[in-house]
């Protein structure tokens, strides 16, 4: 990631081309690809300096016209700010419009618990992990929580941390936010790993922290560290106060600001991303997206992570503009939906034809639709050893009704019941399709 280029001085700009105002302001826009461009990328759409400056100065008059300030600073005493850009509504609708196919999706009883299965609320927890630098992968982490195994290395420390951590989101949701939470988010994240280094659940007492790039450049030095309990203090009233009427900010906006900021402040030796994709998942979930749990913004973030760190430089280079960011996650966030949309089709099809060969078998009607789920993966991997706490976790059920799924295709003969360590196991046959052939 390279440092980004910061922007002309408006007040410069305006001193420099206040003679030729008219023409400024008539200038014509260059195309981009990128509906809210930052001066780092527009100054490389024309060799013409003079002309890169004038569309600049007219872009930076038309958005503070129209930008809107939040009750947050930056380390110079410079308030935060961020327009809606007519994308950015469009991103929004979007992101609604799909959160109603989701609902919709769920309601459907049919649908519920043969698709909405337990893995797909490991998936942020997975992907933020990942994207920190944990190097394991998504098979070998999701069997490791399915099966609670306790965690062999940091890197799947870190997993199931995160996995603990969006769980406590999901219980705390419900609460005001104060620096104790965040504390705790932070604790729950960290703790574990590498205790001495990075200090869980304590705020850093030392400003030896920053950002760099790959060939060690700063780009990011966060506030003082005397400075942060103040500064928490001003983002959690930020939070909790209630932006209504002529003040509201769009829910799914606000988060994203909370995600920033927590960001921006850097307040511990480690884990600080972490903890603001924590943050962000607390207050979506506080006001009432609680489909969200599904949905993992990591996943696509990891793998465009310069994307999502420019997005952050954009914003501290241009004046403390938001925008970037949140048009940013505002696409991360809509391509997130699609992909669990693309999942769920991938499902339903897998389980359609599932269905068409068993309704030919003599134990279709003597299955409900779990017990078909566990039918499935045994056929896709025979050999493959099931336990009620995996099943437990992978299906969301209780301990008794996982063991009641196994006993039951046990009793069938589908899975063959066995134990290790006086723990019972169940063992997919390796014969299951031949078997299942022959009692059509």
């Amino acid at each position: 990631m390279r440092k980004v280029e910061k922007p002309k001085n408006i007040s410069e700009l305006m001193q420099k081309y206040i003679a030729q105002f008219h023409e400024v302001m008539s200038v014509e826009m260059p195309e981009s690809d990128e509906a809210y461009i930052h001066w780092d990328k527009l100054r490389r759409l024309s060799k013409d300096t003079d002309l890169n400056e004038k569309r600049w100065l007219k872009l930076k008059l038309v958005r503070e016209g129209s930008s809107r300030s939040v009750r947050l600073k930056d380390k110079s005493g410079l308030n935060f700010k961020f327009n809606i850009p007519n994308n950015c509504h469009s991103l929004l609708h979007q992101i609604d419009e799909l959160r109603a196919r989701l609902l919709n999706f769920y309601m459907d009883k049919a649908n519920k618990h043969e698709f909405w299965s337990s893995s797909l609320k490991y998936e942020e927890s997975i992907s933020s992990s990942q994207l920190e630098g944990a190097a394991t992968t998504r098979a070998v982490a999701l069997q490791m929580l399915e099966e609670e195994r306790a965690p062999q290395s940091n890197d799947e420390k870190m997993i199931l941390n995160n996995y603990l951590l969006m769980k406590q989101v999901i219980e705390k949701k419900d609460c005001k936010l104060d620096i104790d939470l965040i504390l705790n988010f932070h604790l729950i994240a960290t703790q574990g790993i590498d205790d001495r280094k990075i200090s869980p659940g304590m705020l850093r007492n030392k400003d030896d922290v920053y950002v760099s790039n790959y060939y060690n450049e700063i780009l990011h030095l966060p506030p003082s560290h005397q400075d942060l309990s103040e500064r928490l203090q001003k983002l959690c009233d930020f939070a909790n106060y209630e932006h209504k009427e002529k003040e509201f900010i769009h829910p799914i906006i606000k988060a994203i600001i909370l995600h920033f900021m927590l960001g921006y402040e850097h307040p511990f030796f480690d884990g600080n991303g972490r903890t603001a994709r924590a943050l962000f998942y607390w207050f979506v979930m506080k006001n009432n997206y609680n489909e969200f749990e599904y949905i993992s913004i990591s996943k696509l973030l990891k793998e465009a992570p310069a994307k999502y760190a420019r997005a952050y430089l954009y914003t501290e280079t241009d004046d403390n503009d938001l925008t970037y960011f949140i048009e940013h996650q505002l696409y991360t966030i809509k391509k997130s939906i699609e992909e669990l949309f693309k999942f769920l089709d991938r499902k339903h099809k897998e389980f359609t034809e599932t269905l068409a060969w068993l309704s030919k078998t003599s134990v279709y009607h003597d299955l409900n639709s779990k017990e078909i789920i566990l039918l499935k993966k045994a056929i896709k991997n025979p050999g493959k050893v099931f336990t009620a706490k995996e099943v437990k976790n992978s299906l969301g059920v209780t301990d008794n009704t996982a063991r009641k799924y196994l006993e039951h295709l046990s009793d069938h003969k589908i899975l063959l019941k066995s134990t290790s360590d006086r723990t019972s196991i169940y063992i997919a046959r390796q014969d299951i399709v031949n078997l299942l052939n022959q009692r059509k």
